[in-house]
């Protein structure tokens, strides 16, 4: 899987970062109803008291223009009324109705408008957010799915929004990432997603210094002393240049997207340039190398990049990837080794620094290395807190099939295996979910079915999703994320599965029920927590 997956994160980063054209995914209805009334609501029409002032060049006055309010909620006063509710028009609406195959009418006779949510205790509570801001939702009855949400801006003035996926993530003070995967074709909707972008290929050292060679890795070792002190004091090198190509599209989506960005790949498996692996270096010349490599990246693009991977599927790597996916960790010592050198290379460079150990196949049940690669991949994590390593936080990968599903309920479930990752005591940060539905594992021929006779797939990787999610919810994780957010772009389809499917949105970038219900969740976390 190690050797395919990374085959595919080449390919996707360069489709990837094509130029995203187009705005936002800000399609209204095709086929809005207009003045329907909301019964669910109580909305009440209240006319100003003051007459204005004719202007001087008129002798009339002007009729007031009455002001639709909400009335009858439970903790708020002066909310306006939703411009959407009174037009029958909630922009992608019916992306909406498509997902839920339902209609118009149907939905907007059971929308209510609630500053107030009942708890699990049976009490009632005013909704907020996770910093204690008041909310007004729209939120659909029969799903509890909210569509719209009012919050004050700074100027204490009531705004309405769509609910989005990456508005209620905020809204629960929470990380939501994913690999970006765009065609500019046609408007992505990544900024209604995710708050942060995770890049990989890009970053790869094979991508980056694809224009070094020998000569290049010769004269930093043969200026080794003053090269490495200009970089550890902030300076650029500019006798050096490198592939930019997928970088300059990362500065666009940060600008035009207001994300942060987790970059990976630091130091990864075959991710070893020719000129390097056989190059005849000694051990020592080569961690050189890859000093170098790690802070030239680092200092380059530290204004930009939030979050470092300093560890990627390292324990996988080691057991099960043989000679070809340990280069690196057999030349400078070992996982953990090599893993705590590459965080105090990244540290030295940019002590502000945000570092990742990711780690895939941890939540399983039946991979062949379970549980002995989950407990070494929590031994890498003790290992780092041991040698006081801070500002770590804990990614996993979660490439999961509909057929063998992690545990949910019990001793073995994913919240236990959750909960004692977090014992170590780092948080999570992240994730690269996806979940397959494919008859076959993509890079696992012949992977074993745990359940068999799913009759309907995508319901059962909707209830997958919504499991995983709320497990991390329930133990207190602040992050998700995704391996990618549309199944065109997914790693499995780019290695040959077509029907893999694994993504929240589908081929077509147009949401899926599950997208829909992971909002519906945040919003329960707000009742949790309000």
């Amino acid at each position: 899987m190690l050797e395919r997956k990374q085959d595919f994160i080449r390919r996707d980063f360069l489709k990837a970062s094509s130029v995203i054209a187009g705005g936002l995914l800000l399609s209204a209805c095709t086929d809005p109803k207009k003045n329907i009334p909301v019964t669910a609501t109580n909305i009440a029409t209240k006319f100003p008291t003051e007459t204005t002032t004719p202007t001087p060049t008129s002798t009339e006055t002007p009729t007031p223009t009455p002001e639709a309010r909400v009335d009858g909620l439970h903790y708020l006063d002066n909310v306006p009324s939703p411009k959407e509710l009174e037009s029958g028009d909630i922009q992608g609406f019916d992306k909406y109705l498509n997902a839920f195959e339902t209609s118009h009418d149907e939905v907007f006779s059971r929308l209510e408008i609630r500053d107030w949510l009942v708890g699990k205790d049976g009490e009632e509570k005013q909704l907020k957010d996770a910093k204690g801001n008041p909310l007004v939702v729209v939120v659909d009855k029969e799903t509890q799915i909210p569509l719209l949400y009012a919050k004050q801006n700074e100027e204490k003035v009531w705004k309405w929004n769509r609910a989005t996926l990456r508005d209620y993530a905020e809204l629960n003070d929470m990380i939501i990432e994913s690999i970006v995967g765009v065609d500019g074709r046609r408007a992505d909707p990544i900024n209604e997603i995710v708050n942060k972008i995770v890049i990989a290929g890009a970053f790869d050292m094979t991508q980056f210094f694809r224009s070094f060679g020998p000569y290049h890795w010769d004269k930093v070792l043969e200026n080794w002393d003053e090269i490495i002190t200009k970089i550890n004091k902030g300076e650029k090198l500019s006798e050096f240049t490198y592939n930019k190509v997928g970088l300059r599209e990362m500065t666009e989506q940060v600008e035009k997207y207001n994300v942060k960005i987790r970059a990976q790949h630091l130091l990864y498996g075959i991710d070893v340039p020719a000129s390097i692996r056989y190059g005849g270096y000694t051990h020592e010349e080569i961690e050189k190398l890859a000093e170098f490599t790690v802070k030239f990246r680092v200092n380059e693009y530290k204004d930009m990049v939030e979050t470092w991977d300093i560890a990627d599927e390292v324990v996988n790597s080691h057991y099960y990837g043989g000679d070809t996916w340990n280069f690196w960790m057999v030349r400078l010592g070992g996982y953990k080794e090599m893993t705590l050198k590459v965080a105090r290379w990244v540290k030295e460079v940019d002590p502000n620094a945000k570092l990742v150990v990711n780690e895939d196949n941890v939540l399983d049940n039946s991979f062949p290395q379970q549980p002995f690669q989950r407990r070494k991949f929590i031994e890498l994590l003790e290992y780092l807190k041991e040698n006081g390593v801070e500002d770590v936080g804990v990614v996993v990968e979660n490439n999961l099939w509909i057929f063998d599903p992690p545990t949910f309920e019990g001793n073995y479930s994913v919240r236990s295996r959750l909960k004692e990752i977090l014992e170590v005591g780092y948080p999570f940060v992240g994730g690269e979910t996806t979940i397959v539905v494919s008859d076959d594992y993509p890079s696992w021929g012949g992977r074993p079915k745990s359940i068999w006779g799913v009759e309907d797939r995508y319901k059962a990787q909707e209830e997958m999703y919504v499991d995983l999610f709320q497990s991390y919810l329930d133990v207190g994780i602040k992050a998700f994320g995704f391996g990618v957010w549309a199944d065109a772009y997914a790693w499995q389809k780019l290695i040959g599965s077509e029907d893999s499917d694994p993504c929240i949105f589908d081929d077509n970038a147009e949401p899926k029920k599950v997208y829909y219900r992971l909002i519906g969740l945040l919003n329960s976390n707000l009742i949790k927590n309000s």
